[in-house]
């Protein structure tokens, strides 16, 4: 459990604005879903407001919210009206409390890849618990199993969307452990335990970055401004996101009150699942088969990693230079140790400075911002 920081035993609650300075991302307002910004994470500021004195944790925050999503999941399974109605109020408050997690952490300096796992963790369990209890609730009051089926395919297909980035971040980390594996057969030294950043090569580590960082799916969509089908493809990885399936799902609680006045409403909801049962999955395998046939994991490691070729101890500085530009793809191409034995990748504690890493073309990039709030 995290200590109460200075600023709360010296001075009582912190002001809003001191809590915000001290909890928000730098750039809260700039990066994530309208919905995070505007709304989940100023509400989110005051519930941590209210804990900060008590010494209650990230991780028990994390544990609390997953508790409440599956108990979410549980109340649409039971199927009724009421069924209906508390499992989307608990999964608002589920979102809520999602983003508290991320603020405590930073008050009080325990931010940690544990908790950023934890939280990940929770939110794939989300994304297929709620579509199973949904399905399963339209079970129990039609009697139907196709709606069990419905409700599973909904589910895989929000599951495998999320995974996906997950799939390529590992991929990505086995490919830098190959890499270090066969520097390290190759006889290269690594940097002291003084240097600021962890790398696998003796190679200067960038400070800063004011680079965007690569995105190929914001790529396409730019791309296919005047492209219908860009948009679709656009509005159906929305439609997937888990708050507007959590907005989506509390309309239709709403409905569902009125379906008991005039029975034609019920349809909605109905047809609410039966489409997520189709799109879901589509969405998923569409965005599948795209990264796999434009090698999207390849090219975003090219951009993210500096990935040299083969470079002598005595080699010249130019020759060392041009070796900059040599892409991943080569990875592929050669069995040398040594060929990948100058790769520069720079991981550091969470701060406020935004870790960077050094790309094929010499500049410097962001890492890309994680979902935690």
């Amino acid at each position: 459990m995290g200590t109460i920081p200075p600023l709360l035993l010296s001075r009582g609650r912190p002001s809003l604005a001191e809590l915000e300075r001290r909890c928000q991302k730098p750039n809260y307002q700039q990066v994530g879903t309208w919905m995070a910004r505007r709304i989940a994470r100023p509400a989110a500021l005051r519930i941590t407001w209210c804990l900060a004195p008590w010494g209650v944790s990230a991780n028990m925050m994390t544990w609390l919210a997953w508790m409440v999503s599956m108990a979410s999941a549980w109340a649409f399974a039971n199927g009724s009206v009421w069924g209906w109605t508390w499992g989307a109020l608990l999964l608002q408050l589920w979102y809520l409390l999602d983003h508290v997690d991320g603020q405590l952490a930073r008050l009080r300096g325990t931010a940690s890849l544990d908790g950023v796992q934890l939280d990940y963790l929770m939110h794939h369990s989300v994304n297929l618990a709620i579509p199973l209890g949904v399905g399963f609730g339209m079970f129990q009051q039609e009697g139907q199993t196709g709606w069990l089926l419905a409700g599973a395919m909904w589910g895989w297909g929000l599951l495998l969307i999320g995974l996906q980035n997950d799939a390529q971040y590992k991929a990505f980390f086995y490919r830098l452990w190959m890499l270090r594996e066969q520097g390290q057969q190759g006889g290269v030294q690594s940097l002291p335990e003084s240097h600021p950043a962890v790398c696998l090569c003796p190679a200067v580590c960038p400070q800063k970055a004011d680079a965007p960082q690569p995105s190929f799916v914001e790529g396409d969509r730019k791309k296919g401004v005047g492209s219908v089908w860009a948009a679709v493809r656009w509005i159906g990885r929305k439609v997937c996101e888990i708050h507007v399936v959590m907005n989506l799902l509390t309309a239709l609680a709403a409905t569902a009150w009125l379906a008991r006045v005039w029975p034609p409403m019920g349809w909605i909801g109905k047809g609410y699942v039966v489409g997520m049962s189709l799109l879901a999955p589509a969405v998923a395998l569409g965005a599948l088969w795209r990264s796999q046939r434009q090698q999207r994991c390849e090219k975003e490691f090219a951009q993210w990693f500096s990935l040299p070729g083969k470079v002598s101890e005595t080699g010249s500085p130019e020759d060392r230079e041009n070796t900059q530009n040599t892409s991943s793809t080569q990875y592929k191409q050669t069995e040398d140790p040594v060929a990948y034995s100058h790769v520069s990748i720079p991981l550091r504690h969470f701060s406020d400075r935004k870790p960077t890493l050094q790309t094929a073309g010499g500049k410097q990039k962001q890492l890309p911002q994680d979902s935690v709030d």
